[in-house]
């Protein structure tokens, strides 16, 4: 849950710090950028824009590490109740956050000044852009693996068969900016998820084991 409340508050100013150290340094013309602008721009001038995109850039790093807690909490909570797909959906989600957790680190935290080229760059394209795809398809297997069992409500699955695969729309689309684009709407969809599992935590420990090996 916590994960979506950072997710809602970090990625409209990581978006638009993006944009603004990117090339041109031009926000894209679109109505939702035009209407946030005069609230986001007062909290995007205090350094350079490397500078600030990096800072806020980092703040993705906890999210990624509330990413991979609500996972492993998910697969403790399915564990022998979903099947040997849940186990692989499991591996290849963790896999990917991983990625994205190095990628982070790499273009955030280390930045071109320590890694320097072409490392700083494979950092982004290996750890963020490969990584992003890495989680989505371990995502969408988990989600199918919830849809075959009745651990968890079917909303649950489709959450992380939606979330993920909107995060690529809107990174195509409408924010045009990784990690943004994928971050807000798994986030959200993280923070439905830890509600199920924070409000049922006893009803699923009751219930028995119910192996799907499909």
């Amino acid at each position: 849950m916590l994960s979506g409340v950072l997710a809602i508050i970090v990625t409209p100013f990581a978006t638009f710090a993006g944009w603004m150290a990117g090339p041109g340094h031009t926000y894209p013309d679109m109505m939702w950028a035009r209407l946030t602008e005069p609230l986001l721009t007062p909290f995007l001038g205090f350094s350079a824009r490397e500078e600030v995109y990096a800072t806020y850039g980092k703040a993705f790093l906890p999210i990624y590490l509330l990413f991979m807690i609500g996972l492993v909490s998910l697969h403790a909570c399915l564990s022998g109740r979903a099947g040997r797909s849940e186990i692989r959906g499991f591996r290849v989600a963790l896999t990917g956050l991983v990625m994205n957790l190095v990628g982070n680190v790499g273009d955030y935290w280390l930045g071109k000044e320590v890694l320097h080229q072409p490392l700083w760059g494979m950092s982004f394209v290996i750890g963020t852009m490969l990584g992003t795809l890495v989680y989505v398809i371990g995502s969408v297997l988990l989600g199918i693996s919830i849809l075959r069992t009745t651990a968890l409500p079917r909303w649950s699955g489709w959450t992380l068969i939606i979330a993920p695969t909107l995060g690529i729309v809107l990174g195509l689309w409408q924010v045009k900016h990784l990690p943004s684009a994928l971050v807000l709407p798994v986030g959200l969809g993280w923070m439905l998820l830890g509600f199920v599992l924070w409000s049922g935590r006893d009803t699923l420990a009751r219930q028995p084991a119910r192996v799907n090996q499909r």
